[in-house]
């Protein structure tokens, strides 16, 4: 019946009700019995721009709901404009801190990230074209927790301070073999932050 709701509402306070729920059931019945439940019906959330703009309560809302363990497999915010860096923020900072035994599989935004995929080390290489800056700020966030990616190309996309400190961060303690800005949009002040990360 959660997930039914879920998939019909567009309110991430509602999904934080949820999240507390989620939380008495494992606590009551454990890991194993709940995820069991719900293998057949995770929770695909939505926001959309239908909505209105994203509150700073519903960003952090969203956030909390990333990093609770819960049956969340895909997280959908298509169309919706984020304005606040502070949102693109606290949903990086969440990305960056999936639990264990997270079942969220696709954060979909301007591309489609594979959180799964990169959470469990199954991908050697990504490539996104005309990314959004926020998308470029959540798949470096992801990045964090990968080790298995050798090679990142990024194709046609505009790539400001804000994106450039999320690759920075996110590179750290990694060995790419291949980094590659394919006709991207970078100035020389966002040159000198990729090569600091780069050198490092």
């Amino acid at each position: 019946v959660i997930s039914n709701l879920l998939g019909s509402t567009e309110s991430p306070e509602f999904w934080m009700q949820a999240i507390k729920i989620c939380k008495t059931l494992i606590s009551t019945y454990g890991k194993d019995d709940f995820f069991r439940w719900y293998r057949g019906s995770p929770w695909n959330l939505i926001r959309s721009e239908a909505a209105g703009q994203l509150s700073d309560n519903e960003a952090l809302c969203i956030s909390h709901v990333i990093k609770e363990l819960s049956p969340l497999a895909i997280l959908d915010l298509r169309g919706l404009k984020i304005k606040k860096d502070r949102h693109v923020q606290e949903i990086a900072e969440a990305c960056a801190s999936l639990p264990d035994g997270t079942s969220f599989a696709e954060l979909k935004s301007g591309h489609t990230l594979p959180v799964l995929k990169l959470r469990a080390n199954e991908l050697e290489t990504v490539e996104f074209t005309q990314m959004m800056s926020h998308d470029v700020v959540w798949m470096f966030s992801l990045l964090r927790h990968n080790k298995s990616v050798q090679k990142v190309i990024i194709k046609h996309t505009e790539l400001q301070l804000t994106e450039c400190k999320a690759i920075t961060h996110g590179l750290e303690g990694h060995s790419l073999r291949h980094f590659e800005l394919r006709g991207c949009d970078v100035d020389d002040d966002e040159l000198t932050v990729l090569c600091g990360a780069l050198k490092n």
